[in-house]
């Protein structure tokens, strides 16, 4: 399992958010499982142009849908002060 750090202040967890490494990273392990972002939105129960906008940082995004896209890929997320 690969591990994505996420720093954030214990006060402000509902503004987690991604940065441009970790977004490269997921888009990377997308393509290597030869998953399409139509693919991976279904699964997630999610629109492919949501997803998208999570993918590119064109939507903000909350520390849930943080979460379950990370952990859907196989990463585990990891809070950090």
């Amino acid at each position: 399992m690969v591990t994505i750090w996420v720093t954030s202040r214990l006060s402000s967890l509902c503004s987690v958010q991604m940065d441009d490494a970790m977004r490269a990273q997921l888009r990377v392990e997308l393509k290597a499982r030869g998953l399409t972002q139509v693919q991976l939105a279904r699964e997630l129960g999610i629109s492919r142009v949501h997803l998208t906008r999570l993918l590119t940082g064109a939507r903000g995004e909350t520390p849930n849908e943080v979460k379950r896209l990370i952990e859907h890929l196989g990463f585990k997320m990891v809070l950090e002060r």
